[in-house]
């Protein structure tokens, strides 16, 4: 599985994040092709997360999936934040553990079920 690095900079952090990735899975693979043609991940949110996030804050992460947020977030608010991620396939939480491991992130809570009980359009 290649790991991919993702280079953050902004005026108040810079430094890398990794990311293993398995291209067999869609999802990972867009994460893949995006992250290594020099694009960033959805790039109106990332773009959000590395303006708004500080040092400290407190991050909720529904549908963390394989971490690309939660690892950004993570990075963001450092030591002093916390990164509660909510994330209730059982294949996505292995990666996402993995992740969280590689990066050595100890300040992140993973919430191993949906963020509710009900299925709805909110």
């Amino acid at each position: 599985m290649p790991t991919v690095t993702i280079k953050i900079e902004n005026e108040r952090y810079k430094g890398d994040v990794l990311l293993e990735l398995d291209e067999k899975y869609p999802n990972e693979k867009w994460l893949i092709n995006n992250l290594t043609s020099g694009n960033i991940y959805e790039p109106d949110v990332s773009r959000v997360f590395l303006r708004v996030l500080r040092e400290g804050d407190t991050v909720i992460d529904v549908g963390a999936n394989v971490g690309f947020f939660t690892m950004l977030s993570a990075a963001l608010v450092g030591p002093a934040g916390r990164i509660v991620c909510f994330e209730p396939d059982e294949r996505n939480r292995d990666r996402l553990n993995a992740n969280l491991a590689l990066n050595a992130f100890n300040t992140v809570t993973l919430v191993e079920s949906p963020a509710s009980n009900k299925v709805e359009q909110v």
